[in-house]
């Protein structure tokens, strides 16, 4: 009896036994389910935040500064439906998607709205940067005194408030912002996306040829 009564446990306790298959179901789909949110711009900044990586410092004027008016700084990837792209020819458009043979500099296709509401793009380098800018409109046909005048104010007022900002520059570039100039060994580059100013590396930017963004948002060399 007793015999039968413990071969009968010892089946019970095999039957009740789970798969173990179920637990790395559930665990990969977790995983899946954690994959999927960091892909997205929330989960992105978390993994900024952790790994305490700064982003590029930006001034959207006349916007709320949010991560929406970001991105209006960069080039547009999600069109809206039916719409027609307007393809522009630039300098060294040969290289789009490689580099550039001497400063090592990307070329990418950038998509932009103009102010009329045409869509364009057009191939240009993609700088490394420290500083973006974005005019408000009534400055896009300004020549670039104006301009730049008006960037060199927005720089001056960030490193003012954003110490990780001022560390980027020497003690003389920082006193020639405060005088509200541009720092030496940096320029003012006119981007695809409109309104667009990016603070780069003057070296680099003069070495790297290109169709600068001004040509389809600025009225072109005309109004520098």
């Amino acid at each position: 009896m007793c015999a039968t009564k413990r071969k009968k446990s010892t089946r019970s306790r095999r039957r009740s036994k789970k798969s173990p298959f179920t637990k790395w179901t559930a665990l990969l789909a977790l995983i899946f389910a954690a994959a999927a949110w960091f892909t997205q711009s929330d989960g992105m900044d978390a993994i900024y935040d952790i790994l305490d990586i700064p982003l590029a410092p930006s001034v959207i004027d006349g916007l709320g500064g949010d991560d929406t008016d970001v991105r209006s700084s960069e080039s547009i990837t999600k069109l809206p439906p039916n719409v027609t792209v307007v393809e522009k020819k630039s300098i060294l458009m040969h290289l789009e998607g490689k580099t550039h043979p001497d400063t090592g500099i990307p070329y990418e296709r950038m998509t932009t709205q103009l102010p009329d509401g045409t869509y364009v793009s057009m191939v240009a380098p993609v700088f490394p940067f420290v500083f973006v800018v974005v005019l408000p409109e009534e400055l896009y046909l300004e020549n670039d005194r104006t301009q730049f005048a008006y960037a060199n104010k927005k720089l001056k007022e960030a490193i003012a408030t954003d110490a990780s900002l001022a560390k980027v520059f020497s003690e003389d570039q920082l006193a020639q912002i405060k005088a509200n100039k541009r720092p030496k060994g940096y320029t003012w580059h006119h981007d695809v996306p409109v309104g667009v100013l990016r603070l780069v590396d003057t070296d680099i930017h003069a070495k790297t040829r290109h169709t600068g963004g001004r040509s389809l948002w600025g009225g072109g060399g005309e109004y520098r």
